[in-house]
């Protein structure tokens, strides 16, 4: 795995923290709540290292594939009490509580992926300069090490560095944080090109 600088590094920091923000405003208009966010840290890992240090927990979210000038992957996933909590307050009384996450649910879970994930995308390519396009996938609901290892470490000839995008999103008026994964996982040769660009922030 190639080294980066602090330089770099920072330059990602910054990107996400405008992105990120813009996707929390996008999940607090969905949720109709104001949500505060942490500032992130970027960590550049190499995947195996990776996969192999995590938390396994049981989460549900999507891959968004990026194409176009950038390409490779954004993984937004939450944890499963996290999910349960969005679907209860987006449906505000639309839906009889239950403890399942059945199709309609799911749906609402696909949805806010979709919205937050697009937003952060749209962000990171309005800030680059760049030019990236979104193909979704379908939902995935599983272990995190499934997750990761079985979407990427399959296509490994492909992808050797991960982004760890790590913040923290929480309702304003409750102390219970929100617990979100969020990865860019750039196809080999990407990351240098993003660095290479001029940034427009």
């Amino acid at each position: 795995m190639l080294e980066y600088s602090e330089e770099q590094l920072d330059m990602m920091k910054e990107i996400s923290n405008i992105a990120l923000g813009n996707s929390a405003t996008s999940l607090s208009n969905l949720l109709n709540a104001r949500i505060n966010m942490s500032i992130p840290n970027v960590h550049i890992e190499s995947i195996s290292d990776f996969i192999e240090e995590i938390d396994d927990v049981e989460v549900i979210g999507k891959i968004l594939i990026l194409k176009g000038d950038i390409e490779g992957s954004v993984l937004l996933l939450f944890d499963i009490n996290t999910a349960k909590k969005i679907v209860k307050d987006i449906a505000s009384g639309q839906l009889l509580f239950q403890d399942e996450l059945d199709d309609i649910r799911i749906s609402f879970i696909e949805e806010v992926c979709n919205i937050v994930g697009s937003t952060y995308i749209r962000n990171v390519a309005d800030c680059l300069n760049l030019r990236i396009e979104i193909e979704s996938s379908s939902l995935l609901y599983d272990s995190l090490t499934a997750i990761l290892s079985y979407t990427l470490m399959e296509e490994e000839q492909f992808y050797d560095e991960i982004l760890n995008i790590n913040t923290d999103f929480k309702y304003e008026l409750d102390t219970e944080m929100m617990n979100v994964y969020f990865y860019f996982v750039p196809r080999k040769g990407n990351l240098n090109k993003i660095f290479k660009t001029e940034s427009q922030f």
